[in-house]
């Protein structure tokens, strides 16, 4: 069965930006789509190679999320933008989403994860605008 990662960038307005990385046979890929509820629209597609995407789930899956939710103060909110996470691999799916994540010394767990998102955005040359209309 093939893995998967689903990072998302979700705003205020639930417009999200979203980076979908599969496995599988020589080469891996990461897609961008944008996704405004009324239509998703491709973006584009890179070729990673299999050791890069194992990298990337690697850290993903090696995370702890529950320590992130004792990280972050800000908890729910639909006033800021949101940072969402998803694993698959085999039959095991894990997602978390964090509202307004920074970086911190004190946060280890929440710096993993922004880091790990921040490579693979800047493997698209993609920036994150959090900031709503």
């Amino acid at each position: 069965m093939q893995d998967q990662i689903s990072i998302e960038v979700k705003d205020c307005n639930w417009n999200k930006d979203v980076f979908s990385l599969s496995s599988g046979g020589k080469d891996s890929s990461i897609t961008f789509y944008k996704d405004n509820m009324k239509k998703i629209k491709k973006i584009k597609t890179i070729k990673i190679s299999d050791d890069e995407f194992n990298k990337i789930l690697n850290t993903i899956e090696n995370i702890d999320y529950s320590l992130i939710y004792k990280e972050q103060p800000c908890g729910l909110g639909f006033d800021g933008w949101s940072l969402i996470c998803t694993v698959r691999t085999g039959l095991t799916t894990l997602s978390i989403e964090v509202w307004c994540p920074k970086k911190k010394d004190n946060n280890p767990e929440t710096n993993k994860m922004i880091e790990i998102c921040e490579y693979v955005f800047s493997l698209m040359k993609y920036k994150i605008d959090p900031f709503c209309p």
